[in-house]
């Protein structure tokens, strides 16, 4: 009994320290509040006549018990890609910037018509914090009746400074596009100071690894098509994932401006935690 008691407590610990480490400062202030209101749970069994001890171990025990019940649960992830920019309707590469065209505010509101309002709907909705994805994110949060978070995890591959601001049918563009995107080339390519393939790699999986964590079951996550197209081939391939591989997955697998992709995820306890792509591309 008493081993048990103390492995809960490690876990517990374990838990609270791995949710912090893949937390933003709001959600850290979050779990501050959490922490704040199980110290009142402990204080207020101390007032039935429970020791500080009895006290800590059947909070702590039931709380964690309950986040492994939450972390166990299948999750769903309504990947979004933002609505239509200026740019894009002018095939001009982009990079933080760019507003949404008329037409990417209406595919925005489209998207949000797709989700109920209130039972089902996504319990939280985190974007990239690029003008783009924040518009997009705001047009559904507010249609929902909900708030966004950001995370840096969800932005666009950053493209190499030479052809940002650029029309794509540049002679030079093409070049470049044509060499990191369309062509079979090592892993670490890089041509100039663009985020490249092992760059972006690792981002996907530190994003899958924060949704992991993540206590929600229904989640919106607003991003860019590139990033998407990453996280998706990280999901199929894993870590043997090869920058030939993505590239012809990116080419036969486009995504379009408020389209979805709807996955799913499962951990296991002795098996390897299971992601699927449920729906690709999915347009309303």
């Amino acid at each position: 009994m008493y081993f048990c008691i103390c492995v809960i407590l490690a876990l517990n610990y374990f838990l609270l320290k791995k949710t912090e480490q893949t937390c933003t400062c709001s959600q850290k202030f979050i779990l501050f509040s959490k922490k704040v209101k199980l110290k009142r749970l402990i204080h207020n069994r101390q007032g039935r006549g429970e020791s500080i001890y009895q006290a800590k171990v059947i909070v702590n025990m039931k709380n964690t018990l309950y986040y492994i019940i939450r972390l166990m649960a299948r999750k769903l992830i309504y990947f979004v890609r933002h609505g239509e920019t200026e740019n894009n309707a002018k095939n001009i590469r982009q990079g933080p910037e760019g507003h949404l065209s008329e037409k990417g505010r209406a595919q925005a509101l489209e998207t949000a018509h797709r989700f109920p309002k209130h039972k089902g709907r996504p319990q939280v909705i985190i974007a990239s914090p690029y003008e783009r994805t924040k518009e997009t994110a705001e047009i559904i949060a507010k249609e929902l009746g909900m708030k966004v978070k950001y995370s840096d995890l969800l932005v666009e591959r950053r493209n190499p400074t030479e052809i940002i601001g650029h029309e794509g049918g540049d002679l030079d563009v093409r070049q470049i596009v044509d060499r990191i995107d369309k062509s079979y080339h090592s892993d670490d390519l890089r041509f100039s100071d663009e985020e490249n393939f092992t760059d972006l790699k690792a981002r996907a999986k530190k994003l899958l690894k924060y949704i992991s964590w993540r206590p929600e079951e229904r989640i919106m996550m607003v991003t860019h098509g590139i990033f998407l197209k990453m996280v998706a081939a990280y999901m199929t391939y894993g870590d043997a994932l090869t920058a030939s591989q993505y590239n012809t997955l990116s080419y036969f697998n486009p995504i379009e401006n408020a389209s979805m992709a709807i996955c799913s995820y499962q951990s296991h306890w002795f098996t390897k935690d299971e992601w699927k792509i449920i729906v690709w591309n999915d347009l309303a």
